[in-house]
């Protein structure tokens, strides 16, 4: 018995050692088709079908509506049905974003007041100290002048960057890489008149 086992072992290295001769044959690109697909069941391949794979192809509409109202299904380029795998795919496309953009001042000033506050609340939690208590008060007022500014709608930005441009854009059809470096250099050309 385990000689067969060894006979198995060595025809399962040649079967490997020939996969891997085919894919050498193959251009590059097949390569990482294959390294993608790697541990993914057909489910999973048909999942990232439907869903927009990268900000690069995903409409700035879809991205905005999610950001407004939180619906998590504007991730699925047709009806689809909510998973946790929808949400990973949320969290990683605002990862590419960030990756891509960065954060915004005021964004990384609410992170610093909102860890401030945690980090507050816990000192008071072990300590007891009572005089924490105003200093975690005035955080949270801070905080809450970032909850409370009221945001240009994303309309009219459209509006704005449509006259900028001199043409009208489609937010369904252009998508969140292109309409974020648009803003981007808007901002710069009008920061350097």
């Amino acid at each position: 018995m385990k000689h067969s086992s060894n006979s198995l072992d060595g025809t399962r290295k040649i079967s490997f050692l020939n996969k891997i001769e085919f894919w050498i044959s193959f251009p590059f690109i097949w390569i990482l088709v294959f390294f993608r697909n790697i541990g993914k069941t057909a489910d999973e391949r048909k999942f990232f079908n439907v869903t927009w794979e990268s900000i690069e192809e995903m409409p700035i509409y879809n991205w905005v509506q999610i950001c407004e109202t939180g619906d998590i299904n504007f991730v699925f380029k047709t009806i689809g049905i909510k998973t946790q795998k929808t949400y990973d795919k949320w969290l990683d496309l605002q990862q590419e974003y960030i990756d891509e953009f960065g954060l915004d001042k005021r964004y990384k000033q609410r992170i610093r007041l909102t860890r401030k506050l945690v980090m507050l609340n816990l000192q008071y939690v072990a300590t007891r100290r009572t005089h924490l208590l105003n200093i975690i008060r005035m955080t949270e007022i801070d905080l809450e002048k970032y909850d409370t500014e009221e945001s240009i709608e994303f309309y009219a930005i459209l509006d704005h960057v449509e006259k900028y441009k001199g043409f009208q854009m489609d937010p369904k059809t252009i998508s969140v890489k292109k309409w974020y470096h648009s803003l981007k250099n808007m901002s710069k050309h009008d920061g350097s008149n």
